[in-house]
């Protein structure tokens, strides 16, 4: 795991603490919707708004639509990815 994964992964499991989501069993393989974390549209959008803030991550509306169907850990890849894609 690189260290910009292992940042990104400390973030998300923070932000949604923060949120007052239970991130105590949350693994790489943990849906971030239903069955999962259980994030619903707020939520998403909350997140998504503090990940631009840290690191200017962006989601476009077709993109956003995508986020209750991934895991954890495809979802901090994903961050990881854009982070990498913006800085390049």
């Amino acid at each position: 795991m690189t260290d910009t994964s292992t940042a990104v992964r400390d973030f998300v499991i923070d932000a949604l603490a923060d949120m007052n989501f239970e991130t105590g069993e949350v693994t790489d393989a943990t849906p971030l919707g239903e069955q999962g974390v259980e994030l619903e549209s707020l939520s998403f959008a909350d997140l998504v708004m503090r990940l631009e803030e840290e690191y200017g991550v962006t989601y476009g509306d077709e993109e956003y639509e995508s986020l209750p169907g991934m895991t954890f850990g495809g979802f901090v890849a994903d961050v990881v990815r854009r982070i990498g894609s913006a800085a390049a």
